[in-house]
């Protein structure tokens, strides 16, 4: 029988800071609960907080489905030492107790490390710091081979290293409607290698006009099936996988678990209340995009453009891209207003989440940014984006692509959006940006292209994800 691959995951924050502590002997060992999630013969270790201490508890004192994580200062013990450290938490059967002690001499990002069972030891294959870098560093690896001339170009742009993080970190994509599908298709023809794609939906011929890859044979099918069929005439050597399923779907979670980051276009709250959920207790980056075209809300940019003549001028274009890292998640930085079944399902007190909308402030990510620096970590609250843009719902009878003030799509406004949303990536790539991180795009009649941009913060009493790892 096959022997697992153990995998740990844990924020880049906590593992820098650590390092940064042991480097300056502050600190000698810390300690943290640890929980798995299987897929196929791999086994992630999810650490999600740690506690510096001067001894390690005792597993006895935790229920049997608690595994532990051990950082430990190396040069503090002898091969024999470790052991005894080891066999000091008195695991009970079925318990996991990871043990890791980061290299101080060399790069931050060294390691050792192994898995402990309180029999043996089993070998702890990589290391993955979720956050900056979206670093994986595995020992006895080869170095990636270069490039080549096909990608030449994108690499020289984001430099070797970056480019191959980007190839090779797998991605899990909600949604394949008009932003969806141009989302994919980007990631394709930069070279991702490993893509699964989400959707319930069928194509229909209103989403044709910007939906990326189909044909009129493709209407009624499904808009994963279409996609696919396109992408794969697009690169065949790609992995794709899809699903014509709702993201709630249970067969999909071991997608979750094998994805580094999940990339969310949709117009669904609901799905982003799971996605929310789900990220946060998988350790998963979150990418959140979407776009709006309404009526100016300005009387004067309207009146001008009436005089004009110019029923275009009407519209504006706005967006809302969200980079989301464990600790937060888009139920505190974005006040999502999913419906009460969605709110049942996921197993969350109404009373609780009502608690988190209504303390929602109507913030900017400018204005959010400057109460941060006054209020300090934790206290940033955002609105949602209806609440944000000033839109108000419309009736239920209306399709759904009309409610919010919506009065359709541009293209031209979906490219801006993708364009953000992977830069963000390509900048948390290249260790650019360590935190979570709210860009808004704005175009306004006669006015053109309006930015605002921030730093997020979570809520520690987020219903979501404010329980965990604090």
């Amino acid at each position: 029988m096959t022997a697992l691959r153990y995998r740990l995951q844990i924020p880049h924050n906590l593992w820098a800071r650590a390092w940064a502590e042991m480097s300056l002997g502050r600190r000698t060992l810390a300690w943290g609960r640890m929980h798995r999630s299987l897929h196929g013969r791999c086994c992630d270790l999810l650490v999600h907080s740690m506690k510096y201490v001067t001894e390690p508890p005792l597993a006895q004192e935790y229920s049997l489905q608690h595994d532990f994580f051990v950082l430990d200062a190396p040069g503090q013990r002898t091969e024999d030492g470790i052991r005894d450290l080891l066999d000091s938490m008195r695991l009970r059967p079925g318990q996991l107790l990871t043990y890791v002690q980061p290299d101080l001499q060399g790069e931050a990002g060294s390691w050792i490390g192994a898995v402990y069972d309180g029999r043996q030891l089993q070998p702890l294959h990589s290391l993955h710091l979720i956050g900056s870098g979206m670093l994986r560093l595995t020992r006895g690896t080869a170095a990636e081979a270069p490039s080549g001339p096909q990608w030449s170009r994108l690499a020289g742009a984001l430099g070797e290293a970056v480019f191959q993080r980007f190839r090779n970190r797998e991605i899990l994509l909600v949604g394949a409607g008009r932003l969806g599908s141009l989302m994919a298709s980007t990631l394709v023809r930069m070279g991702l290698r490993r893509l699964t794609v989400v959707d319930p939906d069928v194509l229909e011929p209103h989403n044709r006009d910007a939906t990326v890859g189909n044909t009129a044979r493709d209407c009624g099918q499904p808009k994963v099936t279409a996609l696919l069929r396109h992408l794969h005439r697009v690169r065949a050597s790609a992995l794709l996988r899809g699903f014509n399923l709702p993201v709630q779907d249970p067969r999909l979670l071991d997608a979750f678990r094998r994805c580094a980051a999940v990339f969310v276009c949709v117009d669904n709250d609901d799905a982003r209340l799971y996605v929310s959920q789900a990220a946060s207790q998988l350790l998963k980056v979150v990418l959140d995009c979407g776009t709006l075209v309404r009526r100016a809300a300005e009387p004067v940019a309207a009146a001008a453009a009436v005089s004009a003549g110019s029923a275009v001028g009407l519209s504006e274009l706005l967006s809302d891209v969200r980079l989301i890292l464990p600790g937060s998640c888009l139920a505190c930085v974005g006040g999502l207003r999913p419906t009460a079944e969605a709110i049942a399902a996921a197993g969350l007190s109404p009373q609780a989440f009502q608690g988190l909308l209504e303390q929602s402030g109507v913030q900017s990510p400018a204005s959010a940014t400057r109460s941060a620096a006054g209020a300090g970590s934790g206290s940033v609250q955002h609105a949602s984006a209806a609440e944000l843009r000033g839109v108000a719902a419309s009736a239920e009878t209306a399709p759904a692509w009309t409610r919010a003030g919506r009065i359709g799509s541009l293209p031209s406004l979906n490219h801006l959006a993708v364009g953000t949303a992977l830069q963000l990536w390509q900048d948390l790539l290249s260790e650019r940006l360590s935190g979570s991180w709210w860009q808004r795009l704005h175009w306004a009649p006669g006015q053109g292209l309006r930015t605002e941009a921030g730093p997020l913060a979570g809520r520690t009493d987020c219903p979501v994800c404010g329980a965990r790892g604090r």
